[in-house]
This record gives structure tokens, C-alpha cells and sequence, in this order.
């Protein structure tokens, strides 16, 4: 969840003293949670919509949905001012992009703009990964601008936040941002973005400098956006664009050499998606909707139509800061919301079939059933474990979990018997005898297979044991007697385990665990076990 949070005297000074009532109202139609103590208002959201993730956005789409304003919108405007980018610094941060906001002091929304600045940073930014932002006053600077790459001991200034000079590996050993993002700047340089005073706006994607720092008198913006995917960088500039549009500013862009052109940043904007008037009406239910209701509901949803349109589809089109619609079927459900729920018909569907078990599942069900019978326990564990169980014991053929975050699953398992074990040992205080079975995924040679596993762990557990159960499971399936082919796996005793063989082909394997196995599981009584491929009693 994100989460917006606000002083509600402040908020509601900027927006007026009904607005904790219009976003909760609001809440019923999007769908996410409102919450004041009468000091805060807090507001919890699916991560989906970034475009509301500020009070200044989410008061523009209520205002749209209930017809107060029009959507805030704009003609692609040049500017004067420049933007350089050097080929150097885009080996360090390859995509990048800036446009500047005018307009009147920012005031009690600087707060806001900050906060829906390391949103986007956390969320399609990932934690200014793919993607970080620099909010700059563009009257305590002068143009033109260059992004540049240079050595650390070269670079020097006051950060933001600062008192002193420092230089950027300084920055980045002693200064809080350094530290929390030092790793993503791993070459010998560092980007930098600079006037032509050779004044540092900032250091992307650490921390900007204090020549550019923004403040509540600040009425013009620079804003400039580096990343390492083309994508997020897109979105982080359409969600500001349309940040600066709802607080009143005209956005300009800039004369940029190199990055990203504004003109595929645009080209994001308004995209249409043409929506089929059948489709919208089978998927909500509502066959007598009447084109009119669609045609308000997508305006009151923030979308733009032609000023007409037939009855057979509409062409929608997108705002650029709307990232989670990608198709016909997201606007749809918009206009579900708009319409409510509340107003879509019941109606119990005319299906042509009855739902049934699957056979796999059927045959889960008997084992299950059969093997309590005999008087065995199930057992669920993971399938995805550790390597550490099979160190020794030959890792077989399963699939390995590039960059685990936990070496307890960084395995997808091969078998399930390793894992039977490590039970055993958690219940090793319990007492005796101690019977469970598994049925468990595994993978093999990279196919999905299902296996079952039986286990006793007693003082006098051995091969006979173990054989008269699997028996009398196979029995119960009407299966034939087994042949047993002598073979030790890593985890059995010689001349004691082998191959359970059944018309002729190789099902799985039975045996007594051996003493160095028992040992590693740190396991001091016997253990008998057979794993089997269901496929055996099928």
C-alpha cells in the first residue's frame, strides 16, 4: 500500500474545507481507505493508480469526476531554456529527460510536491533505481544546463540540506542520501547536473545542491529526470507534468541536446484506446446502458472523447499519467466505477457445465485417505527449500533461484524425502513411532512432477517395515507387488535401499537412511522411507 499523508488544517486551507468529506466520498468509487484523527488525514492506496498519489492530483480527479473543473490539460509549449547532455554522462544514467513549470508561488503545496516526488521514487522508481527526479528553483540559477560525468575528487558542493562543501565521495560515504543510494552509482564518476555559473543542481540520483533548493516562494521549476529504464522515466515525467498542471502551472519544454526528446515523452500523452460499446455492455452486466452514460462516466474518469461518436466504439483518449490503463478492459472498469457496482443487475449466469475434481486431484484425495488408514500423518512443506539440505547428498535436477533473497529458499527441490528429514529433526522430541507422508511438487530435469513420500523414524525402523506399507498402498490401488533393484542413493545405507520397480518401470526409491544422513539432520533414532511418483497408482 502507499500512503498519502497530510496536516488536515493545512490541507484543508489549500482545498477547501469539504475536502476530507469529498475523498471519502471519493474512496467509495476508487477504492482505497481514509483515515483522520482530526490533526492528519491519511490515505491508504492501491499502488496502481501513482497518478493520485498527492493531495493536489487526487483533489483534481475529484474535482473532474463531479464536474467541477475540466481536465487540466496543454499544449506542448517550447521554452528558452537549454539543456545539454553529454554523451559521458549517459553511460552512468542512460535516460533523460526535463521540462520546466512557471507560475505562481508554490506555497503550502511545496510539502505535497516533495512527498509525490519520493513517491514516484519508491514506487515506479524503485527506490530511485529505474528512475529519480530533481525539483530545482529555476530563478536561483542560470541557463543553459549540462549533464556531465566527472571524476569524484572532482566534484564539489553544498547539499540541500547542508552547511558545508563536500566532495561527492564524501557525499557519498558521510551524507544520509549518500549512504542510502551510494550503491547505485558504482564507477569512478559521478553524473552531475550544473548551470552555467557551473553552479551543481544536483548529483542524480543521491541529492540535489543548495544553489536550487526549493522553498515556498518558489514560482518557477526546473525539473530534470534520469534513470536507467526508458519507461519508468516516461511515466515519472507524465505523473509530474500532470502534478504541476493540477496546481495551476504551465508546463514548458525544454531546448534539450541528447536524452530522451520530449516528443516521445508526448507521445505518451493521450494515447487512444478504442472502447467497443458490445464489450462494455457484456462485461458490466448492463445491456440496456445507454451511450450517453458511458460518454459522462469516461469524462467524469479524467478521459477525453471526440465531440461525437458512434454506437460501436468510442475512442478514448488516455492521459499520459494514467500508467496503469493498457487496454480496452481497464477503461471499462472505470466506467464500472463511475457507474457504481452498486447499479450493475444480479443475474445467476447460464453455464453449459457442472464443476468437478480434477483426476489428480481425485487421486491426491485417495492417497490421502488411504494413508491415514494405515495410520500416517500428512506432512506439508515447502517447495522451495534450502540447498544446505542437499549439500553432500548430490543435488540432482533441480532448479536452481538466481539472487534468493534467503538462502533457506534458494532451491526449487528435486525430492521430497530431504525435506521429510528436517521434520523429523524439528519433531525429534516427540515421541515414538513417528509416521508422516508427503504429497509434494517437485522438479525434475526442469519438468514438474507430483511425488508422494512415506516415513517412519522408530527404534527398530527398517527396510521390512517400510516395504509392508508401500504394499499395502499398492494394494489398495489394485496395483501389482513391486520388484526392488538393489541401488544406493546418497542418502540410504548400501545393500539396504532400491529402486521400487512396478510393470516394469522405475517409480521411485525405498531404503533405510544412512548414519552420516541421520547425522546431518542431527536425527539419533532409524529412519525407513520410499518416495514414489503418483503416476505409480494411477
Amino acid at each position: 500500500m502507499v500512503v498519502v499523508r497530510g496536516d488536515r488544517v493545512q490541507t484543508e486551507e489549500i482545498f477547501g474545507t469539504d475536502f476530507l468529506k469529498k475523498v471519502s466520498g471519493f474512496s467509495e468509487i476508487i477504492g482505497y481507505t481514509v483515515e483522520s484523527d482530526g490533526t492528519d488525514i491519511k490515505i491508504e492506496f492501491n499502488p496502481d493508480r501513482p497518478d493520485l498519489f498527492s493531495f493536489t492530483t487526487l483533489d483534481s480527479a475529484i474535482r473532474t469526476f463531479f464536474l467541477e473543473s475540466e481536465i487540466p490539460k496543454q499544449e506542448s509549449v517550447v521554452g528558452d531554456v537549454s539543456f545539454y547532455i553529454t554523451e559521458e554522462a549517459l553511460r552512468l544514467r542512460p535516460f533523460v529527460t526535463s521540462f520546466v513549470c512557471r507560475g505562481g508561488k508554490i506555497g503550502a503545496r511545496q510539502r505535497d510536491m516533495i512527498d509525490f516526488q519520493e513517491r514516484i521514487h519508491q514506487t515506479i522508481g524503485k527506490d530511485r533505481y529505474k528512475v529519480s527526479i530533481g525539483i530545482h528553483d529555476l530563478e536561483r540559477l542560470k541557463p543553459p544546463f549540462r549533464y556531465i560525468s566527472k571524476p569524484r575528487d572532482k566534484v564539489s558542493f553544498i547539499p540541500y540540506d547542508g552547511n558545508r562543501e563536500m566532495t561527492a565521495e564524501e557525499i557519498l560515504s558521510l551524507h544520509e542520501k549518500g549512504r542510502q543510494y551510494s550503491n547505485l552509482l558504482t564507477s569512478d564518476n559521478v553524473p552531475i547536473i550544473e548551470d552555467s555559473l557551473n553552479q551543481v543542481l544536483s548529483m542524480p540520483p543521491i541529492v540535489n545542491g543548495i544553489a536550487s533548493r526549493v522553498s515556498e516562494s518558489t514560482c518557477n521549476f526546473f525539473i530534470d529526470i534520469t534513470g536507467t529504464d526508458m519507461k519508468s522515466a516516461y511515466g515519472a515525467s507524465l505523473l509530474l507534468r500532470h502534478f504541476f498542471r493540477s496546481a495551476g502551472y504551465i508546463v514548458e519544454e525544454t531546448r534539450q541536446t541528447g536524452g530522451i526528446p520530449y516528443s516521445e515523452i508526448l507521445a505518451n500523452d493521450n494515447r487512444v484506446i478504442k472502447v467497443r460499446i458490445s464489450e462494455t455492455k457484456k462485461i458490466l452486466g448492463q445491456g440496456s446502458l445507454k451511450l450517453d452514460d458511458i460518454g459522462i462516466s469516461l469524462r467524469r474518469m479524467g478521459y477525453s472523447l471526440p465531440p461525437e461518436f458512434d454506437a460501436i466504439s468510442i475512442p478514448v483518449n488516455v492521459p499520459g499519467s494514467r500508467l496503469d490503463v493498457m487496454g480496452e478492459v481497464d477503461i471499462i472498469e472505470d466506467i464500472g466505477k463511475a457507474l457504481g457496482y452498486g447499479s450493475v443487475p444480479e443475474f445467476r449466469p447460464n453455464l453449459d457445465l457442472v464443476g468437478s475434481l480434477r483426476d489428480d486431484t481425485r487421486i491426491k484425495d485417495r492417497i490421502r485417505e488411504v494413508s491415514v488408514g494405515l495410520g500416517f500423518q500428512e506432512a506439508m512443506t515447502f517447495v522451495v527449500t534450502a540447498s544446505k539440505f542437499s549439500a553432500g547428498l548430490g543435488r540432482g535436477s533441480g532448479a536452481e533461484i538466481m539472487n534468493p533473497k534467503s538462502q533457506d529458499f534458494n532451491v526449487i527441490r528435486d525430492r521430497l524425502r530431504l525435506n521429510i528429514l528436517d521434520l523429523l529433526r524439528i519433531n525429534k522430541r516427540r515421541n515414538l513411532p513417528q509416521r508422516i507422508f508427503e504429497i509434494g511438487d517437485v522438479v525434475i530435469d526442469f519438468s514438474q512432477k507430483t511425488h508422494l513420500c512415506y516415513a517412519i523414524t522408530d527404534s527398530r525402523a527398517g527396510f521390512s517395515s517400510i516395504k509392508q506399507y508401500l504394499n499395502a498402498l499398492l494394494q489398495r490401488f489394485g496395483k501389482v507387488e513391486p520388484i526392488f533393484i538393489p541401488e544406493a542413493g546418497a542418502e540410504f545405507i548400501p545393500g539396504r535401499s532400491g529402486k521400487i520397480v512396478i510393470n516394469g518401470k522405475d517409480f521411485g526409491i525405498i531404503g533405510e537412511i544412512h548414519p552420516e544422513t541421520l547425522q546431518k539432520f542431527d536425527l539419533a533414532n532409524p529412519v525407513a522411507l520410499f518416495e514414489i511418483d503418483i503416476d505409480a497408482l494411477k
